[in-house]
């Protein structure tokens, strides 16, 4: 506040005349003329202080003031003050009958702190109420609401944190009431306002989009580095043909990712073996990362909030693999609301949910079933041949929301896969295959402060595999695995992150096989049989510590990124030796030009042999490279190119390991969705070769996935009244095959083997091509949605053969094709509570 300092009008001239001598009457009072603003006292203002201070000033015959003196003090500095700006008054002379002369008077000088004007009264609140969102029920902050009479705005206000907004002043009769925000839809509502009265509206506002941001791999600077990871958009993942929503099964869409057989799905990462290939929820190893038939994939879509996809040149915290990895995120938020889904399809049901259990507890289900088995049976009833899959799975999470520096979580999921396979119309005998994977995963993280946590995630997990022909042959394999995943992460700088890490494994296998009779005598397959069993174990464990730097070099921490890693690989069968790798790796990425990065890395990889071969400690070892470049065109267009090379060595082990390579380029250029459009296009360009023999240069021979070109288009529009439509193409390269153009007949055997007529995998079959597409509509309600969806497979396609057989004799053969069009109707509903 302002200090001023008041002058009260000056008193008559005071003062004593000589001795003897009588004063002279004034003709002319001292007139003060130039008054000085005193500084108000600093420490006074402060404290909320006045004061009046008395001075006595003598003023020459010119009028200026030569002397002063303070009569009365008012302390706290005021008397200094109004000292120093007294000196500086000016006056008018003081007259008597022979002029000017000097005279003494006094001065009241005041100091007042200056009030604020109270402000003008505020119009009563006329108008009030609250914004929330179609379907979720979430109040919406920062909307802008306006009263409108005519074309004239007469009021307008935004929502605060609640949704609620007030509105004053605005005048009585019928009106329109506006609301919009940039993540909204506008909406107007008619309101009548009454003079005297509060008008209360509630309004609902639909979203422009209602899917989540999550993700599936381009880069991102918040997540753990990698060279290259591919990323779409969930509300994108959801609309691709095909995927039946499922985030893991784009997966097939993107480059570097080879197209698996009817049925199978597996993952074919830029040539590698599917088994060379890891699958990871949460950071947990899984063996399976679809259901049979690969339609879908082992997690409940809405529990997924992103999936890393690694095709190559993976940083140090995974291992055990030599080919590309997977990572499945969970989801880590909650809503403030109930929130349940029910999705319903020709393929299976499935419900989720998720809520807040007070404000300190996360918790998310979800289950689902398949019931594809019983419609082939009723459908093919009259079919010698059919398989018929099913699948069963489930997922339970709980999470600690609020504790402190720890973080909290408890992960329960699972699924079982059956497949029965009939082959001949009404007979009992019948080929099952069941699949089960079961774990519970506990994760604890502290942050000791903002620059060191540790994160420690134990596990564990029951895998099994059951085959059997009718009641005659059983095969049975099961593992418990006790694993944990722990990583201690300092991170001193925004320039350098450091991390030691153990991913450790331990498991208990078991093998089992029974067969109800097998000859006696193995050389006459027609003497008495008898039952055979055996049954076998071991145990294996996996003891890798890995540690990674990751550097920022520069002044932009965005420029210039290098990982430098390494992981010493171990494995322990039994009574075996022990097997040890070492695996570095460094990758780099760099912003060159504006929007374009420079991404390279090199690592070797290591992977222990499978279970198949029991008693083996031997390693298979790839060393894989990349160098690419990803640019960016605006805010929604991006483009990659990356080439890649892969050599591989000790395949299968033994006496004589086998030797591979594969090598190609990878190009994608992204729409990301923007003003309604989104899409993509794909190409994968590989080579992929084996040779049994190493000392042999000409017997290299085409991987059995080796798919020379794989070309996929996707695209995907949002139009009027939330309809969307989206459409994929995609062209693949057949996979090579060896021909046969007869056989031998073993006597011994009573059967005959397969006679080649050309070199291994010397013919490929039929390309593969296909056309999906979808079309879906968005029903809006206040408290749920329901979206009812067409997805149609292979609209258009081709011949697509899947295998070939041959005849008794291989004499004739044909091929098994791939789907038909197979139109799937369903819908999904969401319910806000």
């Amino acid at each position: 506040m302002a200090a001023l300092a008041q002058s009260p009008p000056a008193a008559p001239p005071t003062g004593a005349p000589p001795a003897g001598e009588e004063l002279a009457p004034l003709t002319k009072d001292p007139a003060l003329v130039d008054f000085v603003q005193a500084v108000y006292p600093p420490e006074a203002e402060a404290a909320g202080l006045e004061g009046t201070v008395r001075l006595l000033l003598e003023v020459d015959e010119t009028g200026a003031v030569s002397a002063v003196t303070v009569v009365a003090p008012a302390g706290s500095g005021f008397d200094e003050a109004a000292v120093e700006a007294a000196k500086r008054f000016r006056f008018t002379p003081a007259e008597d009958a022979s002029g000017p002369v000097p005279v003494a008077l006094e001065f009241d000088y005041g100091f007042t702190l200056e009030k604020p004007a109270p402000p003008p009264a505020e119009p009563p609140i006329t108008v009030e109420g609250r914004l929330q969102e179609m379907a979720t029920r979430v109040p919406i902050a920062g909307a802008v609401v306006q009263v409108v009479l005519g074309d004239a705005i007469v009021a307008s206000g935004t929502t605060d944190a609640d949704g609620r907004f007030a509105l004053r002043g605005v005048p009585p009769g019928a009106l329109k009431l506006v609301a919009f925000g940039p993540d909204h839809q506008k909406d107007t509502v008619d309101i009548a306002v009454v003079d005297g009265e509060v008008t209360a509206v509630s309004l609902w506002l639909t979203r422009l989009s209602y899917r989540g941001a999550g993700v599936v791999g381009i880069y991102d600077r918040d997540r753990p580095p990698e060279v290259t990871r591919r990323t779409l958009s969930i509300e994108e993942v959801r609309r691709v043909p095909g995927t039946f929503g499922d985030p893991v099964r784009v997966i097939q869409s993107l480059p570097g990712a080879a197209r698996a057989p009817f049925g199978t799905g597996l993952l074919v990462l830029r040539g590698a073996n599917p088994q060379d290939s890891n699958v990871y929820v949460d950071g947990v190893e899984v063996p399976l990362v679809y259901h049979l038939g690969g339609f879908r994939s082992i997690l409940n879509p809405e529990l997924i909030a992103s999936v890393d996809y690694l095709p190559g040149t993976y940083s140090a915290r995974y291992g055990r693999s030599t080919g590309g990895v997977i990572d499945v995120r969970t989801q880590v938020e909650y809503p403030d609301e109930p929130h349940f889904t029910w999705r319903t399809d020709v393929l299976d049901t499935g419900v989720y949910g998720e809520a807040k259990v007070g404000d300190k507890v996360g918790v998310a289900a979800g289950v689902r079933r398949s019931y594809i088995d019983a419609i082939l049976a009723v459908a093919l009833a009259e079919q010698e041949f059919y398989a018929a899959p099913r699948w069963f799975d489930y997922q339970l999470k709980v999470e600690a929301l609020d504790a402190g520096d720890d973080e909290l979580s408890l992960f329960l999921f699972g699924f079982q896969d059956d497949l029965v396979v009939r082959t001949d119309a009404g007979s009992e005998d019948q080929l099952g295959v069941r699949y089960s994977t079961h774990r519970f995963v506990f994760r604890w993280a502290h942050a000791f402060s903002d620059t060191l946590k540790l994160e420690v995630q134990p596990s564990l997990g029951i895998d099994g595999t059951e085959l059997g022909f009718g009641s005659d042959v059983g095969l049975t394999l099961s593992a418990y695995r006790i694993s944990s995943r722990a990583a201690l992460t300092w991170t001193p700088s925004e320039a350098f992150t450091g991390q030691v890490g153990l991913d450790a494994e331990a498991s208990r296998n078991d093998f089992a096989l029974y067969i109800t009779g097998v000859p006696v005598d193995g050389d006459d397959p027609l003497s008495e049989e008898e039952p055979f069993e055996i049954a076998e174990g071991f145990w294996q464990g996996f003891p890798d510590p890995f540690a990674e730097a990751t550097l920022r070099p520069l002044d932009d921490p965005d420029r210039l990124l290098v990982v430098a890693g390494a992981r010493l690989d171990a494995v322990i069968r039994s009574e075996e030796p022990i097997g040890f790798a070492f695996d570095p790796r460094l990758g780099l990425r760099a912003e060159i030009l504006e929007g374009g990065t420079l991404k390279a890395g090199s690592g070797l990889y290591h992977q222990p042999p499978p279970l198949t071969d029991l008693l083996d400690t031997y390693f298979e070892r790839a060393w894989a490279s990349e160098i690419g470049w990803e640019q960016k065109f605006g805010p929604a267009v991006t483009a990659d190119l990356t080439g890649f090379y892969r050599d591989m060595q000790n395949l299968g082990g033994g006496d004589s390991p086998g030797v591979g390579r594969a090598y190609g380029g990878e190009f994608m250029l992204r729409h990301a969705l923007v003003n309604r459009f989104f899409g993509w296009v794909s190409y994968t360009l590989s080579k992929s070769e084996r040779n049994d023999e190493p000392d042999n240069s000409d017997a290299w021979y085409p991987f059995d996935f080796d798919q020379t070109h794989i070309l996929t288009a996707v695209a995907g529009y949002r139009l009027p009244l939330d309809f969307e439509v989206s459409g994929r193409a995609q062209y693949v390269t057949g996979n090579p095959y060896t021909p046969y153009d007869g056989g031998l007949y073993l006597l011994d055997e009573g059967d005959y083997i397969g006679f080649p007529s050309a070199a291994t995998n010397s013919e490929r079959q039929a390309p593969y091509y296909a056309v999906d597409v979808r079309l879906s509509k968005l029903f809006t309600f206040k408290h749920w949605q329901l979206e009812v969806f067409s997805d149609v497979l292979n609209l258009v396609h081709g011949e697509n053969p899947e295998f070939i057989l041959y005849n008794y004799d291989y004499t004739d053969s044909a091929y098994i094709n791939g789907l038909p069009t197979l139109p799937s109707i369903g819908f999904q509903a969401e319910v806000n509570l």
